[in-house]
């Protein structure tokens, strides 16, 4: 046996150390992540889809319900517009400017209008049909327009006017002409910018359109080159809004030419964009 001299111990060789147990440990916890974050990202993207579907719907509810308020509106203003066509006739049968055979009347009936012109510049036109339908008397913007043939034919509520850019709230009331009995007295009232201004709801826009074109808006003169579809109803998008169009029924119009159209706008939150 050999000794050794210096006394020392051979010490068997040692293995490097197993580090798999702490890379398995960060895979797992990497993967998690990522599932994590994907869960997550899938979990915004359903909530942001629910949203949109949930304000989409609120949206078409507010402007079905607009649509309705508008329409509702229109009709109590026509019916103001009514009683004080009543007021005017009722006006002239009391002061007796008809009722007798003087051939001057029509004249002092023009010279009383005139004097009246603060109850009737919102009228238009004022005509006086005969017991048969002829034309009697006329005046104002659109008078020129009618004679015995067409003035008769003036039965519906709404007259689309004879240049088709204005459209009329027809007023028909008896009136006693002395004489030759009883005849009528019209009242045309256009549908004007002001009315439209007057019945449209905060963030809405209202158009009148006839034959596709824009003839008043709420919005003034600066509506009248809108790109509009009268028969569309239902969500259009933009960068910054949703917009809701519909199309509101005239109560009593019977021309498929002539259109009222609504645009509601609804501002989008920065995080649904």
């Amino acid at each position: 046996k050999t000794l050794n001299p210096f006394n020392t111990h051979t010490l068997p060789a040692q293995k490097p150390a197993d580090h798999r147990p702490y890379g398995l440990k960060r895979q797992l916890v990497s993967r998690f992540a990522v599932v994590f974050l994907l869960a997550a990202l899938i979990g915004a993207l359903a909530a942001l889809g629910g949203y949109r579907l949930i304000a989409s719907e609120t949206h078409r509810q507010s402007a079905d319900n607009m649509a309705r308020h508008i329409q509702r509106h229109l009709h109590e203003i026509t019916l103001e517009w009514e009683n004080g066509a009543i007021k005017l006739k009722t006006q002239v049968d009391f002061m007796r400017l008809l009722a007798g055979d003087d051939p001057k009347r029509w004249l002092k009936l023009q010279a009383y209008l005139t004097a009246l012109e603060g109850s009737v510049k919102n009228y238009d036109s004022v005509l006086i049909l005969r017991r048969d339908g002829s034309l009697a008397f006329a005046s104002g913007a659109e008078s020129e327009h009618f004679n015995s043939a067409n003035a008769s034919a003036l039965n519906e509520a709404w007259h689309l006017g004879e240049d088709r850019d204005a459209f009329y709230r027809v007023s028909r009331q008896r009136l006693w002409l002395g004489d030759e009995g009883n005849g009528s007295m019209l009242f045309l009232r256009p549908l004007e910018n002001a009315t439209l201004t007057t019945l449209a709801p905060p963030n809405t826009e209202l158009y009148l359109l006839v034959d596709g074109k824009v003839i008043a808006s709420s919005i003034g003169s600066e509506g009248f080159s809108a790109q509009i579809n009268p028969d569309f109803s239902g969500s259009l998008e933009t960068n910054d809004e949703s917009i809701e169009q519909r199309s509101i029924l005239i109560g009593g119009n019977k021309s498929s030419s002539v259109h009222l159209v609504m645009r509601a706008g609804f501002p989008e939150p920065l995080g649904a964009r």
